[in-house]
Order: structure tokens, then sequence, then C-alpha cells
């Protein structure tokens, strides 16, 4: 376990020429005057915003007190949370792990974020939506698998990054963020939250730190393109995961290209792939087999747990946490066969009502009465 996780967290270097190539392709975005709202000192009242906004139980600091202790004696503890925040964005030093102060930049950064992040760039990002990315990568896999004739061939790269978000020099970041345009007081205050982490192994649960930089990746590939030349760039310590990644051809390109190109980027070529995000790419005659992979998946994900196990309140929470989940987002994009609604029914009702064994027990409520709401005196399934 040692070994593997040193691998992944283990600094490679960065490839000065590689970053300073990527650095002159992005252009400062982020004004004085935004400098000054983000560095600003802030007052008790965001402070209190910001610390009734985390969840109770999430995140909790050194002393192992969460959230939910310093919601609950606020009026004892706001002296001492002013006091380390106005510190902390005044010096830019983290003395200590406090969720608090990082919560407060986060609230803040969202403002700017329309303006540093690509517009291709969908998820994670307010009013944008991950379905752009989907229907988009529909529509593009539906094209070149139907132009067959003409001149002009497409191709489709799919990348899949190795542990995409651990593997970030802080090298890389640092110029990144100066580059954009913050000021060094406030990448001084990012740099300081991150490098002073620390980590506690807990069985069956953990604390992992995301940042998502994939503004780089997007900015050295619109340059590239619009100077007619793309090239591979590694500066931010990622790294593509070749057996996830794939390459496909439209059906007019030749055979000796197809394979000749394949060989250069050392991806395996075939079809497209045929899930994206989760969803199929390409739809055929029947519907219920492209969407039979929810189905698996939520099977099993319910025979994984000891239904016996389980009380209703805990097979309630299992249900609309992971079946329904999965069949809601795919239903937010496509419309699932009748036949798929019905065995995603059948299944939870055989979880919710049963206990393992493959004996029938009786369902003492009907179904569709558990599907209303709550209020109505249904579980709002």
């Amino acid at each position: 376990m040692h070994k593997y996780y040193n691998h992944i967290f283990l600094s490679e270097g960065v490839d000065q020429g590689a970053l300073q190539q990527i650095l002159l392709s992005i252009q400062p975005q982020v004004l004085e005057e935004m400098n000054g709202k983000l560095c600003a000192a802030p007052t008790k009242e965001e402070i209190q915003t910001a610390l009734f906004a985390m969840a109770l139980l999430k995140s909790p600091g050194l002393d192992g007190l969460p959230p939910a202790f310093f919601q609950k004696y606020w009026d004892v503890t706001q002296e001492d949370l002013f006091t380390f925040v106005h510190d902390f964005f005044t010096k830019g030093q983290l003395p200590s792990k406090l969720k608090v102060a990082t919560k407060i930049m986060a609230n803040r950064l969202k403002e700017v974020m329309d303006l540093l992040i690509s517009p291709t760039q969908s998820a994670f990002i307010p009013n944008r939506s991950i379905s752009d990315n989907v229907f988009v990568a529909y529509e593009i896999f539906n094209y070149i698998n139907h132009k067959k004739k003409g001149k002009k061939r497409f191709l489709a790269l799919k990348l899949d990054m190795k542990k995409a978000n651990d593997r970030v020099e802080w090298v890389f970041l640092e110029q990144f963020l100066l580059q954009f345009g913050f000021s060094t007081h406030w990448v001084q205050m990012v740099m300081s939250s991150l490098k002073f982490v620390s980590y506690k192994l807990i069985i069956n649960g953990g604390i992992r730190e995301r940042l998502y930089h994939r503004g780089a990746l997007s900015s050295i590939i619109s340059t590239s393109e619009s100077s007619g030349l793309l090239r591979g760039i590694q500066a931010s310590g990622q790294a593509v995961n070749l057996r996830k990644s794939s390459l496909s051809f439209s059906p007019n390109t030749p055979l000796r290209f197809r394979q000749w190109f394949s060989c250069i980027v050392k991806f395996s070529c075939g079809k497209s792939p045929s899930i994206y995000l989760g969803l199929p790419t390409e739809f055929g005659l029947s519907k219920s087999i492209l969407f039979k992979d929810i189905s698996n998946k939520t099977g099993k994900q319910l025979s994984s747990w000891k239904q016996q196990l389980l009380s209703y309140a805990g097979k309630e929470v299992m249900l609309k946490s992971i079946v329904f989940s999965m069949a809601n987002y795919a239903c937010s994009h496509f419309k699932l066969p009748s036949s798929q609604h019905d065995c995603l029914g059948k299944a939870a009702i055989n979880f919710f009502w049963g206990d393992g064994s493959d004996k029938r027990k009786i369902h003492w409520i009907s179904w569709l009465r558990l599907c209303q709401s709550k209020e109505k005196g249904g579980l709002g399934f």
C-alpha cells in the first residue's frame, strides 16, 4: 500500500520548456479589482455564512471538532474563529487545518470562475451542466460513425487521465495561477492551504482534497488549434491512462492511416467508445440492451449489501442514494424503455422487503404508495 501511494504522490519534476509553452498560451484574466475582493479580510458575517454552509460532520480539524461544534457554540467561538481567519487572510499562512478559511476562499473564487474556466468545461461550474458534454459527445460520435463517404476524414480521441486530481505538480499550479493574474498574496494562501495539509488514514473512510485544473489543457489546445499545431505537453505532472483512452476514426479513413496514427499516439484504434460519462454514445435497434448496464450496476450494488443487517430506514437511504440516482441520471438525458423501469422497480421492491434470501417476502405496502411523497404517507421513492 505504501509503495502504491508513494508512486502516485511522488513528484516527477516539471518540464520547464513545456511549462513555458503552457503559460504563453494563457492570457491574464483576473483584474486588480478582483484580486482586492479575493484577498480582503473577511467580516464576521462572511465567516458565519461560510461556517453554517458547511456539512455538520464534514472535515473535522486537528482537534477532531467538526463544523457542527462551531455552529452550535458560535456565540462562544466566533471571536477565536474571526482572529484565526483574519490572520490567515492578512499573513497568508495557514498554521493549522480549519476549513472555514478555505471555504471562504472557495466562495469568493466562484465569482470569477466563468472567466477562468474554458466554456468547454461544463462540469463542476455553477450554471453549467455536465449534460452538455453528454449531448455533444453523442452528436460527435454519431456524425463520425456515419461519415462513410467524402474526402474529409475525422477522428475522435478520448483521453482518460491517471489519478487526475492527485498528480498536479505544485510548481505548475503556482505558476498557472500567477499567469492567470492572481496576486502573489492570493497564490500564497492557496499554496499554503495545499502544502501544509496532513492526512489521517481511517478505516472505511478518509479525507481527500480535490483540484480541478483542466483549464491548462483547454488553453494549450485552443492555442495550438488556432495556430494549426497540436502538440502533447507534459508540465502539470499528469499522465494518460492508455488502457482507458481510445482512438476512433470515421469509416472513410484508410486502414493504413489508422494504424500509422495509432502507433504515433500509442492508443488502441477501434470503434468509438460505447460508454461516455456513464451513458451510451450510439443507439441501435434495442434500447433495453444499451441501458442494461444500469440494471447490472444497481444489481451488483444491492447484492453487495447484506439486507438483514439494514433497517427499513437504511434500505431507503441505500435505494435513493444508489439505485434511483443512477437511473435518474440516465433519465435526465435519454428516455429509458419501460422494461428498464420495470426491472429497476422490481429490484428495488425485492431489496426493500427482502432479507437477502431467495424466499419471497410479503409486501406490506404497495409500491405505488411508497413512491408517493412523505407528506402523502409514502417514502418519496
